[in-house]
């Protein structure tokens, strides 16, 4: 089982419109948000535009609120925080060709993913 955060998040130096927009967010969308994301990440390595991707392109969320980016980006940062997610240790170029993490499940073994499957023909 997810163990969801019950609280908002905002950093203590973000302005009182983070902790406003944190406190709007519903603990279902929260939890949501968190389950779209470790769905997407059962596929492999993804940067945040990917599982963005992933998660917009699916029959499975075709139909449901579909959390946008900003509310995945923290979704992953608090399994990040959670250990469920961690650094592949690989990059991936966005579409506006900046270099991005490419995040992963946390493996049980604790191995890292030996291959980009962007490389995989």
């Amino acid at each position: 089982m997810t163990p969801y955060l019950t609280a908002p998040v905002a950093r203590s130096t973000d302005p009182l419109t983070s902790f406003l927009a944190g406190d709007s967010i519903s603990q279902e969308r929260r939890e949501l948000s968190e389950e779209a994301v470790l769905w997407a990440l059962e596929h492999g390595p993804l940067t945040d535009e990917q599982i963005e991707d992933k998660v917009r392109a699916t029959a499975r969320y075709q139909d449901a609120w579909v959390p946008g980016s900003p509310r995945l980006r923290t979704a992953r940062s608090q399994l990040v925080k959670t250990g469920q997610v961690e650094s592949s240790g690989l990059k991936r170029r966005t579409r506006s060709g900046s270099s991005a993490t490419a995040w992963q499940l946390v493996s049980p073994s604790g191995e890292r993913a030996l291959f980009d499957i962007d490389m995989v023909a």
